[in-house]
């Protein structure tokens, strides 16, 4: 898998990280738009559910794909399901889009089985469709970001393992 390079990845998709989002113009989603979103969402939700992590992966966009090894992604997926259980609902308090209307958020609170929290959803529109690109975790004061960002200057190879987030990014 060709590296790719940190700052090319933070320019992308700065929209979608969790920590203040200074110099990004937000603009909130259209009707069209939000409709999308929530579709998404629902289908994300419906393929945690059911333990279709695979699914996720195979369906998630380049970036997604490309910033985690699929078995990085199994574990990861496997371990949230084991801590929160079932994704029961998720209410979106704000939605935004950034670069040319290409990236979608959405964030909110998300109920499971065993856990409220803060989740935060990235979209890139690919060929008309959304494609995920971040999950984004509150896990008490800090974030998990899925899949973890490389370091600045760095590559996919210093992505660190599942489970263990990378300080200064969350």
């Amino acid at each position: 898998m060709k590296p790719i390079p940190a700052i090319a990845v933070i320019a992308l998709l700065s929209g979608c990280m969790p920590s203040q989002k200074k110099g990004i113009a937000e603009v909130p989603l259209t009707d069209q738009q939000r409709v999308l979103a929530t579709q998404a969402t629902g289908e994300l939700r419906y393929k945690f559910n059911n333990a279709a992590c695979s699914a996720i992966f195979n369906d998630a966009g380049e970036m997604f794909k490309r910033l985690q090894r699929q078995e990085d992604w199994m574990a990861d997926c496997a371990e949230l399901r084991s801590a929160l259980g079932t994704w029961q609902d998720f209410s979106p308090h704000q939605t935004t889009r950034f670069g040319q209307d290409r990236i979608f958020t959405m964030r909110g609170r998300a109920s499971f089985e065993k856990a409220e929290r803060e989740v935060e959803l990235c979209w890139l529109l690919q060929s008309g469709k959304l494609k995920l690109a971040w999950i984004n975790i509150q896990e008490g004061t800090r974030w998990r970001v899925i899949p973890a960002l490389p370091r600045p200057g760095g590559s996919l190879e210093d992505v660190p393992p599942p489970g263990q987030q990378r300080p200064g990014y969350a």
